[in-house]
């Protein structure tokens, strides 16, 4: 299977046993066509939206006859829509309420409490059936109320207090309001100061080895790239031209040839001619220039003549390409390399100038350089607020006309500049100190201090799990974790009623508001949880798409097969294949240890960060990450491949050539991944740590894996919930794009169903959503036919797939119509509004329960739309 280590068979197969086992326990039919739920990303306004459709299609009752006829009962299960849903694909803020979801399905773990005396039935040993049922019950409570401590939550029904939970939660990043804001403050600050320091050590070494070099050799920084450009670049530029082919550009390298043997002639007569001056005593500029001239064109000799000898003994060539072509590839390569630090080298020559320009300054007391010393900081809280309003779709048109990359790019430079002149402030400050008393007090002073910044970098850099912790990541799990997770977890409503005052603050952590992964995915009778995010890849030279257009693979997290050995009861498909993780790591650090629900679904929902999947680039990249917006995960995959003798190798472990930077990279090694996210250098498989960020960065519906052929999904539901208020599709469109690319399925919009008079009103053809119709306007889904292709270009059906998308329609309550006027934006305000009110919180709920029951129909026998659907789902096509 491709060039790993394991087939993906067995987990399709083990998925498929699986959710057979699932509809023997549940008593449904285990011979009908497997269902898929999607949940997309939006953040919360996903997460309210799903959560109303959920409950519709717990209420809604499955179709009967034809491919579901012969169910065997499962305690009214089988009459539940939603039970015959046998995967659950999220996305983002689906992921949110979809981890709610599945882990109703834990026994004991919504019915666990603290018992009291004689309250020994408050501490139920549950069967998976019970937890399946209850699970389900949950969805049945109308409408969630709100948290009362003198609710006695233990004896009441199973909905009362998660629903109750979810809806008091909506502010889940601030739920204490202004006193929480202070927290959050203080966990920004901490974090934003911590990566400065962390990253402003080595900087602040190289500054003072600078100074010292300055003020050692007495010259400005400005020689710096003066010299590197006649040592490195321009004799890198002159060897290009050495290599002279024969006949063509894949004969080997010659030393001698005509080229060769030119500049071998001209370099002697330029040296030559340079002694002769200085004999004849002509000026000294000349004599320089002859001298300078002389020196580049032996430098190119050098570099032609270790280029040729070293190539066939370069990692990945094996002797096996010595050409003038491969020659020249190479010395372009050093050539670009060269011009980079020169460019850094540059750059050190400006900031000292202006670090000199604002002590001067300050020491005068001028308030032009006192006010420019503060522009760091206002920068990155411009940046922090642009971004918590950058959802791209909610903008004006003409912002999305602007060179974004750019200005990010520029806004974070200036940033940078701002952070080093800071640092190198400090070390003009020590300088001007000791210099007072005397140049080698000066010296000595200048070479402690870099002394103690490298060796303080080198101690922060040994803490891998530093990029983690310092990242908003963290909080953002956490807070996930309560909100969502701990509306599932019993024990938040001990002490219910008279005994006491409920654990009811989100603010606070308890036991068993986060799962371990394994124990998320031991309730087999929920439906098949698969968690997509995004691996983030910029830098691989095997695969230049991936580097121009994606910038990234799709990474899903599945159950586990039983007896892999891999002791986390999941299993990771990295683009469609299973891959095999070798055992962690044996270091201590936070980064090898395995990371629970809260932090996948943070991950999955990681949509403002330094990877951005296709979006990503330098400017937003270096913006935000000086910024701290760091929502993103690095992430030990451990995948196994093979090397050349047939032995495991892990990622980062392929050969990689000992060079100067390679070693700065182990010795600094926190700062080496906390400048690739900020360089926006994310290597893939090619590093030991892998960078995950939203699963959105690759596919926002979360429909992708579902149409995956060896999962033999034949109906897909899909809630569209990504932020279009224009309905444009551009999800939907982004999905088409993918999956005919990369699976070689044909999504079509099915014209067929615009014929049924029952179902007419409410399905439409995307590009039909956005215009006004008279009367009524009830159109709320699209539904499209999956077809495979295989090679010979022969299309067999695979799966319907219909897609439910928010839009405020005919027949919704009064109050959401009232939300929906005092809020135009309605129902796609900002994925960056995480804080949603009472008020905002029930609108998007109602929209998702209204639009639900609309085509599912309730717990009533008949319902003329859901019927018809069901029949015309049933048609062969």
């Amino acid at each position: 299977m491709n060039d790993r280590t394991a087939s993906s068979e067995p987990q399709y197969n083990a998925e498929s046993r699986r959710a057979d086992l699932r509809r023997a326990d549940l008593g449904l039919p285990t011979a009908t066509k497997r269902w898929g739920l999607a949940l997309s990303g939006g953040g919360i306004r996903s997460a309210t939206f799903s959560l109303g459709v959920l409950q519709a299609l717990a209420r809604a009752q499955a179709p009967t006859g034809g491919a579901v006829e012969g169910e065997q009962g499962g305690e009214g299960l089988g009459r539940r829509l939603l039970a015959r849903f046998d995967y659950l694909s999220t996305v983002s803020g689906g992921g949110y309420i979809g981890a709610f979801f599945t882990s109703l399905f834990i026994p004991g773990r919504l019915s666990q409490r603290e018992a009291g005396p004689g309250d020994a039935d408050l501490h139920p040993t549950q069967s998976p059936r019970a937890a399946a049922q209850q699970a389900y019950a949950v969805l049945d409570y109308e409408p969630p109320e709100r948290i009362h401590s003198s609710a006695d939550y233990a004896r009441g029904p199973a909905g009362r207090g998660p629903l109750g939970w979810l809806r008091e939660n909506g502010r889940y990043l601030s739920p204490a309001g202004g006193g929480d804001l202070f927290y959050v403050l203080a966990t920004t600050l901490r974090n934003l100061l911590s990566v400065h320091f962390v990253i402003g050590m080595p900087l602040l070494g190289l500054l003072a080895l600078m100074a010292l070099l300055k003020l050692a050799l007495g010259v400005s920084l400005w020689w710096l790239p003066t010299v590197w450009s006649g040592a490195a670049v321009l004799p890198l530029l002159a060897a290009y031209w050495l290599a002279c082919p024969r006949t063509s550009q894949h004969e080997p390298v010659r030393l001698l040839n005509p080229s060769s043997l030119v500049m071998t002639t001209v370099c002697l007569v330029l040296t030559g001619s340079a002694w002769g001056a200085v004999a004849m005593g002509w000026p000294v500029s000349f004599r320089l220039g002859l001298a300078a001239g002389s020196t580049v064109l032996a430098l190119a000799l050098v570099a032609f003549v270790f280029q040729a000898l070293t190539l066939p003994h370069r990692p990945h060539n094996n002797g096996e390409d010595n050409s003038v072509r491969n020659y020249r590839i190479q010395m372009t390569r050093a050539l670009a390399q060269q011009l980079m630090v020169l460019l850094g080298l540059l750059a050190l020559a400006g900031i000292d100038s202006l670090t000199q320009w604002a002590f001067d300054g300050m020491a005068g007391l001028q308030w032009t350089e006192i006010a420019a010393a503060g522009l760091g900081p206002v920068l990155i809280a411009l940046v922090r607020k642009v971004a918590a309003f950058s959802d791209q779709k909610t903008l004006p048109v003409w912002v999305g006309r602007l060179p974004v990359g750019l200005i990010a790019g520029g806004v974070g430079a200036a940033i940078f500049v701002c952070v080093a002149v800071g640092w190198n402030l400090l070390v003009q400050w020590v300088a001007a100190q000791a210099i007072a008393q005397s140049q080698a007090v000066a010296i000595g002073s200048l070479a402690a201090l870099a002394f103690a910044a490298l060796l303080l970098a080198f101690a922060t850099g040994r803490f891998m799990g530093f990029i983690n912790l310092s990242s908003l990541q963290s909080f953002y799990a956490s807070r996930l974790a309560r909100a969502y997770l701990g509306a599932s977890n019993g024990l938040r409503f001990r002490y219910a009623g008279q005994r006491g005052t409920p654990l009811l603050s989100v603010s606070d952590a308890i036991k068993g508001d986060d799962l371990p992964l394994a124990e998320f995915y031991s309730a087999h009778c929920a439906p098949l949880h698969l968690i997509n995010v995004t691996l983030n890849i910029t830098v691989d030279p095997a695969e230049q798409l991936i580097q121009r257009d994606r910038k990234g693979k799709p990474l899903c997290v599945a159950p586990g097969i039983p007896g892999n050995g891999q002791g986390e009861g999941v299993s990771f498909i990295l683009d469609g294949v299973y891959r095999q993780r070798l055992a962690p790591s044996l270091r201590e650090s936070e980064l090898n240890q395995p990371l629970s629900l809260s932090y996948w679904m943070g991950t999955s929902g990681a949509a403002f960060t330094t990877g951005l999947g296709r979006a990503t680039c330098l400017g937003t990249s270096l913006a935000f990450g000086l910024a701290n917006i760091r929502l993103g995960t690095w992430w030990p995959s451990a995948f196994a491949d093979r090397n050349a003798r047939g032995g495991s190798l892990r990622p980062g472990q392929a050969p990689q050539r000992r060079t100067l930077s390679w070693w700065a990279s182990r010795a600094f090694k926190a700062q080496t991944y906390l400048m690739y996210e900020l360089t926006a250098h994310f290597h893939g498989l090619r590093r030991e740590y892998q960078y995950l960020s939203d699963g959105g960065h690759f596919e926002n519906t979360a429909v992708y894996e579902l149409l995956r052929g060896p999962r033999g999904i034949e109906l897909i539901l899909a809630c569209d919930n990504g932020c279009d208020p224009s309905y444009r599709f551009d999800d939907l469109a982004n999905l088409i794009r993918l999956a005919r690319i990369d699976q070689a399925v044909e999504l079509e919009v099915d014209a067929g169903i615009a014929s049924e008079a029952e179902l007419a009103p409410y399905f439409a053809t995307p590009e039909s959503f956005a215009t006004p119709i008279a009367g009524p306007d009830r159109r709320c889904a699209v539904l499209l036919n999956a077809f495979s292709v295989d090679e010979a270009g022969a299309r067999r059906f695979q799966a319907r797939i219909l897609v439910l998308k928010p839009r405020v329609i005919a027949g919704l309550p009064a109050d959401v119509y009232n939300y929906a006027t005092l809020k135009p934006a309605f129902p796609n305000e900002s994925t960056a509004d995480q804080f949603f009110n009472e008020a905002q919180f029930e609108s998007y709920r109602q929209l998702g329960l209204h639009i639900g029951q609309t085509l599912f129909g309730g717990s009533e026998g008949h319902h003329p739309v859901a019927q018809a659907l069901w029949r015309y789902l049933e048609k062969p096509l």
